[in-house]
C-alpha cells in the first residue's frame, strides 16, 4: 500500500473526511472515492524495489503477494522484472474502488505483447488477515510497502503471525519497506522503526538478511527524512523464516 494519509476524525460531515472509526474497507474506500489521486498514491514503484529486482536480490519465481497494493505500481514492477518467471502475482486491497483503480492501471500498462501476464498477474479485493493458503501454495515473496503502517498498532502481532503463515519457510522472502520512521503520534500512517519490526518478526522465526535505513536515492520523495509533514525516513528489511513453526528447525 502506498502510504496512507494522516487523518483525524472529528465526526465532520465533509465528503472528504472518512467516517469516524469505520470498518477498514469503508475507511479506505472513502478515500479512494473522494480523492482522484489519494494522498498515499506515490504514482510509481519503489526505487528500492526496482533496484533490488535489477540486482536479483529477490525471488523471481513462484507466487508473490503485495498486500495493500493500492494502484498496483509495485505489482507491475514485479511482473515486468527482468528474468521473472512467476507462477502468480496477487495484489490485494480491501477497498473495492482501489481494486478497480489497480485493475484499470494494470490493464492499461500491459501491452498486447504482455497479454499473457494478465493470466497470472492480478488484483483481488480482500482482507489480508483473512487470507489463507495451503502449505504447498504459500508465497515465495511477500512485499509490504507501508501496508504495515496503515494498520493499527494493536494488530501488528496479528500481521506478523499472518506473514508467518503465508510465507514459504526456508526459501520464501518477506520484504518490508519501513515508513514512516519518525516521532509522529497517531495515524494512519502509524510510526514504525527497524527495531520494532525486528521485535515482531524474530520471535516467529524470521531472520533479517537486511535491516537498514534507506539512502535518499532509494526512497520516494518526501520519505527520505528531509521533507514531508514529519520529515520521516524509510528503512528496508529482507526476511527469511526458518523451517518449522515459530522458527524451530524441523518442527512442522
Amino acid at each position: 500500500m502506498a502510504t496512507p494519509p494522516a487523518t483525524t476524525t472529528t465526526g465532520s460531515s465533509s465528503s472528504s473526511t472518512p467516517p469516524e472509526e469505520p470498518d477498514q474497507a469503508s475507511f479506505w474506500d472513502h478515500i479512494w472515492v473522494n480523492e482522484q489521486i489519494p494522498k498515499f498514491d506515490v504514482q510509481s514503484p519503489s526505487p528500492c524495489l526496482r533496484q533490488y529486482l535489477a540486482q536479483r536480490k529477490l525471488p523471481l519465481t513462484g507466487r508473490a503477494l503485495v498486500p495493500g497494493c493500492g494502484r498496483g505500481y509495485d505489482v507491475l514492477a514485479l511482473a515486468k522484472a527482468e528474468g521473472a518467471e512467476w507462477k502468480e502475482i496477487i495484489g490485494l486491497d480491501i477497498s473495492p474502488t482501489g481494486v478497480a483503480a489497480a485493475r484499470t492501471y494494470l490493464e492499461g500498462a500491459l501491452g498486447k505483447e504482455e497479454e499473457e501476464m494478465k493470466s497470472w498477474c492480478h488484483v483481488e479485493e480482500g482482507d489480508f488477515f483473512k487470507l489463507k493458503v495451503e502449505r504447498e501454495e504459500g508465497f515465495t515473496f511477500i512485499y509490504d510497502y507501508t501496508f504495515f503502517c496503515a494498520i493499527k498498532p494493536d494488530k501488528r502481532e496479528a500481521w506478523a503471525r499472518q506473514m508467518q503463515a503465508l510465507l514459504i519457510p526456508g526459501t520464501g522472502v518477506l520484504m518490508t519497506l519501513i515508513f514512516p520512521i519518525c516521532e509522529k503520534e497517531g495515524g494512519p500512517p502509524y510510526r514504525v522503526s527497524l527495531e520494532g519490526m525486528r521485535e515482531l518478526l524474530e520471535p516467529l522465526g524470521f531472520v533479517a538478511e537486511v535491516l537498514e535505513m534507506l539512502p535518499p536515492g532509494l526512497s520516494h520523495p518526501g520519505r527520505d527524512g528531509t521533507t514531508g509533514p514529519w520529515k520521516a525516513s524509510s528503512g528496508v528489511g529482507l526476511w527469511k523464516r526458518l523451517q518449522g513453526r515459530d522458527g524451530e528447525q524441523g518442527q512442522n
